[in-house]
């Protein structure tokens, strides 16, 4: 893949330019930019805008895009490269700092973790601001990790909590055999409960409610979904959902069944909707459903990442021995790849990960998506999201912002063009 080189400007001002025409007559080419791209491919994708072309840039601001001669201060050769307005990424559980770096070089200019979202949103959002950011950033408030405050009380569940370092709760919770965030039901005082930390989140600025449901498809019901996008209707924010019978395609529990249960509740409510990776069973029955709600002036969107395998903790329900093998026939050795000790998984590695590591992402593999790949490319408001996973090395842990690249141990969706050792 060619590498990309993205503008970590304004996107709004590479949009108000795209008019060849009215860029030329607009500017003066003669003026001195502070900064040139040259001869590089110009595309912007609202605008249908791509040519080889000259950038020029005043004052932080695209002023003129030309394929006249053009210099300034500072000059970058694009050639080779694509130079575009940068990437937003929707799905992007990969908030550290040496994943961000990896984000950056792939042209993602903005990551947001929507589905697993965070814990204590204030706090999250401060320390984002303290440390500072390389990329853009938001999150949601997390269903699951409300749920682990309230059925998991063993857990010292203090401080802002995000995917890059909710593997050590996992694991945790898991410690009693009882995961209660993912298996235990609520009562309504608890539910209540779980309801009041995540409203809390949103006064404090989360995007909305993010729902992992497929991890805890036993424990959380259906009226606690309901309730938690309610939450986020109340603010007129979203809901991503990971729904909850993800992979299945068994009646009366296939995967666009459990999409109905939020499609209905995100209707009802009038609340805006993104469904986590619709990349399983049943993807084309529900893009109809979601293309038809948009003709009815709904906002409801799916994503897709381009991949036959996907990356989750080790201890996802849908691993477990009666549901991978015992009802799917996939054998662990096939198809469960542990990149920090670049192995696949035999059924005696796997039961020592879920015992003493639980939260141990590992790569899966779903062969059956090959030929459905070529197809999401086709599909209207169908977008691209990475799924990415956080930045770890050889010992499991998260890697520094100077380590070096073939350290990372994890799926390549992190950074879909850099070659790495992290998977076969």
């Amino acid at each position: 893949m060619k590498k990309l080189l993205t503008l970590l400007l304004l996107t709004s001002g590479l949009i108000s330019v795209c008019a060849q025409e009215k860029i030329d007559k607009s500017a003066n080419s003669n003026q001195e930019f502070d900064i040139v791209i040259l001869n590089g491919r110009v595309m912007d994708p609202e605008t249908s805008y791509d040519d080889l072309a000259n950038v020029g840039i005043k004052d932080g601001i695209i002023t003129m895009i030309t394929k006249t001669e053009i210099s300034g201060k500072e000059t970058i050769d694009a050639k080779g490269h694509v130079v575009a307005p940068g990437f937003i990424d929707t799905h992007y559980h990969a908030v550290d700092v040496f994943a961000t770096k990896m984000a950056l070089r792939d042209g993602v200019t903005t990551g947001m973790d929507l589905e697993l979202g965070a814990y204590d949103v204030k706090a999250w959002y401060d320390q984002k601001s303290e440390t500072g950011w390389q990329v853009n950033y938001g999150t949601t408030t997390g269903l699951n990790m409300a749920r682990m405050k309230i059925h998991d009380p063993e857990i010292n569940l203090t401080g802002p909590k995000d995917f890059s370092i909710a593997g050590a709760s996992i694991a945790e919770a898991a410690e009693d055999g009882v995961p209660g965030w993912s298996i235990t039901k609520s009562s309504i005082d608890e539910m209540n409960q779980i309801m009041q930390i995540m409203d809390e989140d949103m006064r404090q600025g989360a995007l909305g409610v993010g729902a992992g449901v497929a991890y805890m498809a036993n424990g959380n019901t259906s009226y606690e979904l309901f309730s938690a996008q309610k939450v986020a209707a109340n603010y007129n924010r979203l809901t991503s959902v990971h729904t909850r019978y993800h992979l299945n395609q068994d009646t009366p529990t296939e995967a666009p069944i459990a999409f109905d249960e939020i499609f209905t509740n995100a209707m009802l409510l009038g609340a805006p909707l993104l469904m986590a990776h619709n990349n399983d069973y049943g993807w084309w029955e529900i893009e109809e459903k979601l293309q038809l709600a948009r003709e009815r002036g709904l906002n409801m969107w799916s994503e897709y990442y381009p991949y036959a395998a996907g990356s989750t903790p080790v201890s996802a329900t849908f691993l477990r021995p009666e549901v991978w093998k015992d009802k799917y026939g996939y054998a662990y050795e096939k198809t469960l790849y542990d990149p920090v000790d670049d192995a696949y998984l035999t059924d005696e590695t796997y039961a020592d990960l879920v015992k003493n590591n639980a939260g141990r992402a590992v790569v899966v593999f779903f062969p059956y998506r090959d030929k459905w790949m070529p197809n999401w490319l086709t599909i209207p408001h169908m977008t691209l999201a990475s799924d990415a996973m956080a930045g770890i090395g050889d010992d499991g842990e998260l890697l520094s912002w100077d380590a070096d690249w073939n350290e990372y141990r994890g799926h390549p969706r992190n950074s879909a063009w850099h070659e790495n050792k992290g998977c076969p």
